[in-house]
């Protein structure tokens, strides 16, 4: 049984990203409320930043799109995280960091298998592969796998020779 991982600096794009969307989300609500408190028609005071930050009216939704984000961005993270073994007849997927999920995948069920690689993939040496198949689970990524192609051939050829076995051809 070979068993493959997933590189490590693969879940930490997903972390960064996540990360920036809640800052973007919790940045867009401190303007709003910039903007409230120095709109038109109102008298006009002067706010520092620092009782902007204080008043509850911000605090609260901050806080709770930093909760609910991080819960977002540590399924995200842990997703992208895996282990592959490819047994005799079947490949087993396993991912997760903190919910942890097993999933395992016929080769006789594959129907296509795809190559995606960035230019920082390509500089770090890793890819991700897409499958697709005919019965669940039908469409999985098997993320930051190191020398996606070896595997990529690997599933390939036992996925045909599975086939040339059940017909009998050899």
């Amino acid at each position: 049984m070979k068993t493959y991982r997933s590189s490590f600096l693969r879940p930490w794009g997903s972390l960064i990203h996540g990360a920036g969307v809640i800052s973007l989300i919790v940045a867009a609500w401190f303007g709003f409320l910039w903007l409230v408190m120095h709109s038109p028609g109102r008298p006009w005071r002067q706010a520092s930043w620092r009782i902007l930050i204080e008043d509850p009216s911000f605090a609260v939704p901050a806080a709770l799109v930093a909760a609910i984000g991080a819960l977002i961005v540590l399924h995200k993270f842990g997703s992208h995280r895996g282990r592959y073994s490819a047994g005799a007849r079947e490949l087993e997927i396993r991912s997760g960091w903190v919910w942890q999920r097993t999933r395992f995948l016929r080769y006789a069920d594959i129907t296509s298998i795809e190559l995606n690689e960035g230019p920082l993939m390509r500089l770090l040496r890793t890819a991700d592969l897409e499958i697709v198949a005919s019965a669940a689970p039908h469409h999985v990524i098997l993320h930051g796998v190191p020398a996606g192609e070896v595997l990529r051939r690997f599933l390939l050829e036992r996925q045909e020779s599975l086939r040339e076995l059940a017909s009998g051809k050899i």
